[in-house]
């Protein structure tokens, strides 16, 4: 959702909480808080008001490279960006660890229960929103392009998760 302002006094009782001067996303609520990004810089607002407070500033790669976060998921008390919510409390996205090749990850949002899901490699199409999970049932699918050069249809549990100090699923 794209906003110039959160809202302003009105007599139906609506209630200016910030105002930013330019475009930010809406990303989502936990807690008393929303959080809102605004380029590479993530947000928290109070709900009961105390203004805003800066998260973090995406780190970039190098000085080209256009970081833009447009979309999250909560899932128990911990937000995710930008992940695909599996629904069972584990998140998937897409990772780069060689900066080239985008390989399918997931996470219950802890160094430990973080990993690859497998080395494949999942074609991108540049904005295509969501990212290239679905589920249906118990399992998540996506597309992927494994050893053979060709792309397949791949599928995880929805459960997923890593067994501690693993990177490998279960």
């Amino acid at each position: 959702m794209l906003l110039a302002n959160l809202a302003h006094d009105t007599a139906a009782g609506a209630l200016r909480l910030d105002t930013f001067g330019q475009s930010i996303y809406l990303l989502g609520g936990l807690g008393s808080k929303v959080y809102l990004a605004q380029d590479a810089r993530l947000y928290s607002l109070s709900l009961s008001g105390g203004g805003r407070s800066l998260v973090t500033t995406l780190p970039r790669d190098n000085e080209n490279q256009v970081l833009d976060i447009q979309r999250a998921a909560v899932s128990g008390d911990v937000i995710y960006f930008p992940v695909f919510a599996t629904g069972t409390g584990a998140v998937l996205f897409l990772g780069s660890p060689d900066g080239v090749s985008a390989r399918p990850w997931f996470t219950r949002g802890t160094a430990a229960t973080t990993g690859q899901l497998t080395d494949v490699y999942v074609p991108v199409v540049f904005r295509l929103e969501p990212e290239p999970f679905v589920r249906a049932g118990s399992r998540v699918f996506f597309p992927a392009v494994d050893d053979t050069g060709l792309e397949q249809l791949w599928s995880v549990p929805a459960s997923v998760t890593c067994p501690p100090g693993g990177t490998e699923p279960l």
